[in-house]
């Protein structure tokens, strides 16, 4: 009968190799990213400003916060050879919670809602949901993406002050935050009444779970406005995930098609045509 290859030392010898080689490359990248970005800023990039991180960091794909991390890295430890105990032995995550200094939260300021009344509220919040833990070593903080908001933060916007009389609420969540959503509707004035469910096709896989699906939750205040007649909103969308937290352009398409004018979306990180829109990152 043949050995199982996870039985073979030396298998397990060449596993550990290619993790500890690809945890000292993402910290030679890091380390590089921010010495390159510290250099052009020098060199004339520092007169766009915030403007400058914000664009670097949509061509990379990156969050702003992980940028500044890197320049942070960089500034503190200019000389890789430097550090203790050395490179070989530590990962980005360590680097990044441990020897650089934690980045302060912004205050949740957020800009006045318009002075105007809604039929259709989209919502897609920053939940707290902390850190994505892919393996023992690697984490994904959602900070480093996007600035995110406390519950009680999310539940004090005034939306009741752009409500009509009859106006429908569409609010994303996640598996993590669903039973506080509940609270987040009640509290912002709706009663909730379905549940849309997005497959986002391969996700990851955590605690024996198969974790592939969000949730938009739909909830109304008055009467229902949703079209009754024609093609009806699915309680279930497919469709591939394709960027951190965008959501599928789909849902757009149905709230058009099936509900009166004038729609918010909050949060928004877009402009879409016909829309208003509100949030600190449009």
């Amino acid at each position: 009968m043949e050995t199982a290859l996870v039985d073979q030392s030396w298998y397990a010898e060449l596993i550990q190799d290619i993790k500890i080689h690809s945890m000292i490359k993402i910290v030679e990248a890091k380390h590089y990213l921010g010495k390159r970005i510290s250099e052009a800023k020098e060199s004339g990039g520092a007169e766009y400003g915030e403007h400058f991180i914000e664009q670097i960091a949509e061509d990379l794909q990156i969050g702003r916060r992980e940028i500044y991390r890197s320049i942070q890295f960089y500034e503190k430890y200019p000389d890789l050879s430097k550090l203790c105990p050395p490179q070989t032995q530590l990962s980005w995550d360590y680097i990044k919670n441990k020897l650089l200094p934690i980045p302060k939260k912004r205050k949740f300021m957020p800009p006045p809602l318009p002075d105007k009344i809604y039929s259709v509220i989209y919502v897609d919040p920053p939940w707290d949901i902390g850190s994505i833990i892919l393996d023992e070593k690697w984490t994904s903080p959602i900070e480093d993406k996007y600035q995110t908001l406390s519950l009680d933060e999310i539940k004090s916007i005034e939306v009741e002050n752009i409500c009509a009389a009859d106006c429908s609420l569409f609010l994303w969540t996640t598996q993590s935050f669903l039973v506080n959503s509940f609270n987040v509707i009640r509290s912002l004035g709706f009663k909730y009444h379905c549940c849309i469910t997005w497959d986002k096709g391969s996700r990851w896989t955590q605690n024996g779970f198969h974790w592939r699906t969000e949730f938009c939750l739909y909830a109304y205040k008055g009467l229902i406005n949703i079209e009754q007649t024609g093609e009806a909103i699915p309680t279930i969308i497919t469709e591939p995930s394709r960027k951190h937290s965008k959501k599928p352009d789909v849902m757009y398409e149905l709230i058009e098609n099936n509900t009166p004018e004038s729609r918010i979306e909050l949060f928004a990180r877009h402009i879409r045509p016909g829309w208003d829109v509100w949030g600190d990152e449009v």
